[in-house]
């Protein structure tokens, strides 16, 4: 294997100018070579390596990837109503926490549940990581009145998948609920039990009635501020490395089953920017399917293969949300290996015709 030759490519994905059709968005988008196509002889590889991405993290932690609850009644009507975590950014745990006991309160309200009037408080400890505490999440409502609940009847579901249905009512299993995403992280920002059975009365949470007016609501593990860590920056032209099949799909059950992948970059999120870079060459790199190539078309996913949601519509083709990088493209020579068998001939039998014709051959030469 050899170098024949490297190339930089510079892209950016910013609007400069005419907007054009808004086929290109900050999450797929294509690089053309209409001038200069890239080519490779046939004992050539094209190799493609990301030396460097940025990105400014213009979309929310807190977002309809992960903000979604389901709240039952089953000592009454309620089934499976949607408790949607506001979305947008927020300081600590502490106050997610705090949002999210404002929103049970408005949904508890808004189904007049037991009757009564509510408010939400949210008691977490510590504020943010790092702190002294066990990050549990711990919220309770308040009604101005005896509930006349009973805690066995209450249950909330962080749901593992939720279709693309609208709505669901009456007992059973849901099949689909509220969300555009077939797939759910609330469980893992919360610290609550994922939900696979689609049972009403699974519980993500304990839920207890401490006194005729109030009931509490805690997680079992430690509360995260958000539940995307890294980008992916995938190729469609490449396919030659492999990948777990949960990164590459939300609809698959949990495992650890490898597929063909096209990632070609895993880019760590902070708080201001999405970014990497390589002093020298990385080392993580895709090949190409195709000797001759004039079009690459790339897409940025989660750690489930979902496009990133937008703040507001058009963000991506009009708006700030857009990522420039540097790919290296790498020509490599790999030695031809011939597609056939080289073995020795055997020998001829001692009392085959060959044979007593070579000895003749001998004795009288």
């Amino acid at each position: 294997m050899a170098l024949i030759s490297s190339q930089d490519v510079y892209v950016s994905t910013q609007i400069s100018g005419d907007a054009g059709s808004g086929t290109n968005k900050f999450d797929s988008f294509r690089v053309c070579f209409s001038a200069e196509p890239l080519r490779c002889e046939p004992d050539e590889i094209l190799r493609l390596n990301i030396t460097q991405f940025n990105s400014y993290r213009n979309w929310n932690y807190i977002n309809d990837t992960n903000n979604l609850l389901l709240f039952s009644n089953l000592g009454g009507a309620d089934r499976f109503v949607p408790i949607s975590l506001t979305a947008g950014d927020y300081a600590n745990i502490k106050a997610i926490g705090d949002q999210l006991a404002t929103d049970i309160a408005a949904v508890f309200q808004a189904i007049n549940l037991g009757s009564r009037n509510w408010t939400g408080a949210c008691s977490t400890t510590p504020d943010s990581v790092g702190g002294t505490g066990n990050r549990l999440l711990e919220i309770t409502c308040t009604a101005n009145g005896t509930h006349g609940l009973t805690a066995s009847d209450l249950h909330i579901q962080a749901p593992h998948y939720t279709g693309g249905a609208t709505s669901v009512s009456g007992a059973g299993a849901y099949d689909g609920l509220i969300s555009p995403n077939t797939f759910s992280d609330s469980y893992f920002l919360l610290g609550g039990k994922a939900d696979t059975t689609g049972s009403n009365v699974f519980d993500s949470f304990t839920i207890t009635t401490p006194s005729t007016t109030t009931i509490k609501i805690t997680g079992f593990y430690p509360m995260t501020r958000t539940t995307i860590p890294f980008l992916y920056l995938r190729c469609e032209n490449a396919g030659d490395n492999q990948e777990s099949i949960n990164l590459n799909t939300s609809n698959t059950p949990l495992g650890t089953h490898m597929v063909q992948s096209n990632i070609v970059a895993k880019i760590p999120v902070n708080d201001v920017t999405v970014a990497t870079q390589f002093d020298a060459l990385s080392p993580y790199f895709v090949n190409l399917n195709s000797k001759q190539v004039s079009e690459l078309r790339f897409f940025i996913t989660d750690h489930v293969g979902r496009s990133i949601t937008e703040v507001a519509s058009d963000q991506d083709t009009l708006g700030n949300l857009q990522c420039d990088f540097t790919m290296k493209i790498d020509r490599i020579k790999f030695p031809i290996v011939l597609n056939y068998l080289d073995i020795p001939r055997p020998e001829p039998p001692m009392f085959s015709s060959v044979g007593l014709a070579s000895q003749r051959f001998s004795t009288y030469k």
